[in-house]
This record gives C-alpha cells, sequence and structure tokens, in this order.
C-alpha cells in the first residue's frame, strides 16, 4: 500500500479534499465566508475540476463561454468537487429557492466510476428544489461490474425526486439509457459543450508529418493494441513521425491557471498534423483545433457515441471500428495532405440547452 492509499484510509474526507485543494483552500475558504455576507442572490456551477484532466478543465472553460454569450446576467459561482464535499451544508443554506444549480458535464455517471456518480446523485439530491441543469454527459453502467443494481436504483431515486432537473447526455447510447432506466422526463440530447469552445486568438503553427499519440491506459482503455500498432507502422511507412501528447498533466490544475494550461495544450495538439486518440477529449482537442485525426473507442463508447452523433459529416476523423485497412487509412492520409481548409461539423446544435438555461 502506497503513502496515498495509507492517507486516505487514516485521514477524513474533509481534510482529504482540503489537501486537493493545495493552497486554493484559503480562497474557497474566503469566498464561502463572503457568499454568507453577501445578500446577493447567486447561481452554482458545482463539481467543476480542480483535477489533472484537462478535458473536464475545457468543458468548464466551454460552459463559461457558452454563457456569456448568452448574456447570462445571474452571478455564477464556480464550485469545484472537492469545495462541494467540504462546504455542502453551508452551500445548502445559501442558495434561494430562485438559484439554478448547474452541474459540470462529463463522464460522472454510472458504474465505472461509481465514487463519482454517488457524488453526481448527492448533487442533485442536496439541491432537489431547486431548477437543476445538467450539462453533457456519458452515462455507462455495465452489468458485469459491480455496484449495479444498487447503484442506478439509487439514481433513479435520487433524479425521480427532483421534479426541475433537466439533464443533457452526448451520445445516443446514453440518451436511450436515459429513457429506459432513469425515469427522468427531462433528458435531451445535446453536444458535448466542449465542442463549442473558441480558439479564436490561439497561435496555430503546424509541423509537417507529425503525429500525436494520444491514447490512455486506465480502466476505459479498450482499444485493439495490434490495430494501434498497425497505424503506428502504416503511418510510420508514409513518413510520419509522432511523439506522444496527452489531454492529463503530472498535477493538478488550480482554477485560476486552468485557460492558462488548457490553452498550452490546445497549442500542442495544433501542431501535429494528425492526433490518433482513444481518448473523447483528445478527439474533441483535435476538433477544436482543427487538427485531422484517427480514432479508436473506449470502454464506455462515448468516443464513437459523440462521434458518431455529432462529428460524423466531418471527413478528416477516421473512426477505426473494427480492422485496420491500410489502403483506406493511406487514402484518408492523402486526402488530408491535398486540403488546405478543413470543414467544421454542421450537425452541432445548443439550442435546446440554452432555449432551457435562459427561459424554462
Amino acid at each position: 500500500m502506497n503513502i496515498k492509499s495509507i492517507l486516505k484510509e487514516i485521514l477524513p474526507d474533509n481534510i482529504i479534499c482540503s489537501l486537493k485543494m493545495g493552497f486554493e483552500v484559503f480562497y474557497f475558504a474566503l469566498l464561502i465566508r463572503r457568499l454568507e455576507k453577501s445578500k446577493q442572490s447567486f447561481d452554482l456551477l458545482l463539481g467543476t475540476p480542480i483535477h489533472r484532466n484537462l478535458g473536464d478543465h475545457l468543458i468548464t472553460m466551454a460552459e463559461r463561454e457558452l454563457l456569456e454569450k448568452l448574456q447570462y446576467t445571474r452571478t455564477i459561482v464556480e464550485i469545484p468537487t472537492e469545495v462541494y464535499q467540504v462546504y455542502k451544508e453551508r452551500l445548502k443554506r445559501l442558495v434561494d429557492k430562485n438559484s439554478i444549480i448547474f452541474i459540470n458535464g462529463g463522464g460522472w455517471m454510472g458504474n465505472l466510476w461509481p465514487n463519482e456518480e454517488l457524488l453526481l446523485q448527492d448533487m442533485v439530491y442536496t439541491f432537489k428544489d431547486n431548477k437543476t441543469v445538467i450539462f453533457p454527459q456519458t452515462i455507462f453502467y455495465d452489468k458485469s461490474m459491480k455496484p449495479y443494481k444498487e447503484l442506478l436504483r439509487s439514481s433513479q431515486r435520487c433524479i425521480m425526486q427532483n421534479s426541475k432537473l433537466y439533464l443533457f447526455v452526448r451520445d445516443r447510447q446514453s440518451y436511450e439509457f436515459a429513457k429506459k432506466c432513469l425515469g427522468c422526463g427531462k433528458i435531451y440530447l445535446c453536444p458535448d459543450v466542449a465542442l463549442s469552445y473558441s480558439m479564436e486568438g490561439t497561435e496555430r503553427r503546424k509541423y509537417s508529418k507529425t503525429v500525436g499519440y494520444c491514447l490512455r491506459n486506465d480502466r476505459e482503455c479498450s482499444r485493439d493494441r495490434q490495430a494501434e500498432k498497425r497505424i503506428r507502422m502504416i503511418l510510420g511507412q508514409v513518413g510520419y513521425h509522432g511523439s506522444n501528447v496527452n489531454t492529463m498533466t503530472l498535477i493538478r490544475v488550480p482554477s485560476f491557471l486552468r485557460k492558462y494550461i488548457v490553452c498550452k495544450r490546445l497549442t500542442k495538439f495544433s501542431q501535429f498534423s494528425l492526433i490518433v486518440t482513444d481518448r473523447l477529449h483528445g478527439m474533441i482537442f483535435a476538433y477544436v483545433t482543427n487538427t485531422p485525426c484517427i480514432i479508436f473507442d473506449n470502454k464506455t463508447q462515448k468516443v464513437f457515441g459523440v462521434y458518431e452523433e455529432w462529428l460524423s459529416d466531418v471527413d478528416w476523423i477516421y473512426p477505426v471500428y473494427d480492422s485496420v485497412n491500410q489502403n483506406e487509412i493511406i487514402s484518408f492520409i492523402e486526402s488530408l495532405e491535398k486540403t488546405k481548409k478543413f470543414k467544421w461539423s454542421e450537425k452541432l446544435d445548443f439550442d435546446i440547452l440554452q432555449e432551457i438555461i435562459i427561459n424554462d
């Protein structure tokens, strides 16, 4: 057992959460005290990241950008996951009946990451009397994994207790599952908000015949290793040289450095001629930076789910479904090298999300 596991065993949860906040712990303590002294009504954006996953950080940036474009006039207070866990009861007392609760989008829901699912349930239940908007999620329940039935029942009970809940999902599989199994009438299919993020003003300098491999090695990994090796071999044969790139960082990202670090990583993605990825936000980083990519799916099927629903009209994204066809890959590469400007998807539509935020 390593030191991290030992600390989790012996330290109370609120201490662990405070440690995860790093030196921002003082800022968030001050923020809560200021809210308690203020008489101003405000909304909450819950579950934002201060962890290492830059895909989640990009989602938060895009959500805030979307709200700004809507000219949303109410004050929104961002509450990262760990801050919510420490200050939940105080936040519950602070919101009024008109406060809207936004919950950060991502891949929280299901039994692959049960702690995150339970945390989202807790947020929904804690503010069950408030209008609650869950930004687009992937839902993945695997019957062969525990907990399954008890976690799904818990989710059903929690969602049904919040009559003002609006659940957005970002792929067809999640939508059909939610309609069938969660008992929530207000379920909507909507693109991952990160796909709307604007890279305007960011430097883009692409290096010729370079490929960035953005591949996962965690519990969501399910790609065919032989197919991956074949892709690497084919790209090498046509003169591409590669290096690793990631949507993860080595250390936690504080909220005040979020935009700087995410934009720096987006710039890195934009410098490749091609990205090969099995990460959803590897594909989305590629899309936002107008960088062609070859995609594999992951265990939760969210990569192909989002691709097929929202990006299938983008001819500079190539999905590897089963076997790797060398002629098709080479033809794809040749077409990229002849194209000077890559067209954006015409399928992205955030109207229903915007309508519910503003008017419902």
